[in-house]
């Protein structure tokens, strides 16, 4: 079995062949490099640059950017399959990302409910009171009179609202209606 320190070396003497093999130990240990690699340089750029900032560890991901992927696909070639395989991963691996990303954005751009729900009160402001069916209730309908116009989509709201409930922008200078 090869060691710690054999990994490491193998991985940098064969820092871009792509041919030949490479041990389940030697791709795990040089896994195992990367990780200790990666804190330290993440434990050194908080200490340096602060906390958010990233500049050594994308030196160093950058540095072992080649012999990661040389390591797998050698590791491929171990398993008796392409390297074009580690390709495959990448492309799976978007698969997942894409769309979950595109999910996010989705889920985090969209506008809120207008109105209470079941989580609370809108967050914007308006205090109409809705009844479960999400109506206006008839209370709250009879002191509709004292409402503002939204200078951006022009729905009527709570003259006491500061943001529209329709599109949520500001109601600070908009008009009586």
């Amino acid at each position: 079995m090869v060691s710690f320190a054999d990994a490491i070396r193998n991985a940098f003497t064969g820092y871009a062949t792509f041919s030949g093999r490479s041990t389940r130990a030697e791709y795990w240990w040089f896994f195992l490099f990367n990780v200790i690699v990666g804190l330290a340089a993440g434990i050194i750029d908080g200490v340096i640059f602060g906390a958010g900032q990233q500049v050594l560890q994308t030196l160093i991901w950058l540095a072992l950017l080649i012999p990661n992927i040389a390591i797998a696909v050698r590791r491929s070639h171990d398993i008796g399959k392409s390297g074009w395989w580690v390709l495959w991963q990448f492309f799976a691996w978007l698969l997942f990302v894409i769309p979950g990303l595109i999910m996010w954005l989705y889920l985090r751009t969209r506008p809120g409910d207008i109105g209470p729900n079941q989580y609370g009160p809108d967050p914007r402001g308006d205090s109409q009171e809705y009844t479960d069916s999400g109506e206006i209730s008839e209370a709250t309908e009879n002191i509709q009179s004292d409402q503002v116009s939204c200078p951006i989509c022009n729905i009527e709201n709570k003259s006491d609202s500061k943001f529209c409930k329709q599109c949520g922008a500001s109601l600070e200078n908009a008009a009586s209606g």
